[in-house]
């Protein structure tokens, strides 16, 4: 498995220009749904997550406060 960084979709239009610029670094990343487990992002083995979205500033509802407790920048 290549080495990956998982971007959290709160917001279509900005997780795509996110996905987007990673990749034309040549950084391996993968879009998933905001509301995705953390079991089942921590299950993909990512390197680090880009919460995309939430303009406002605010933790998003949606996410798991897991995600936020596993130790992964």
């Amino acid at each position: 498995m290549r080495d990956m960084i998982a971007v959290m979709n709160f917001d279509e239009r900005y997780a795509s220009a996110i996905a987007i610029k990673l990749r034309a670094e040549k950084i391996y990343c993968r879009i998933v749904a905001g509301n995705t487990p953390a079991e089942e992002v921590f299950a993909l083995n990512p390197l680090g997550i880009v919460l995309a979205g939430a303009v406002s500033g605010d933790i998003p509802a949606l996410l798991d406060g897991n995600l936020l407790r596993g130790g992964m920048p």
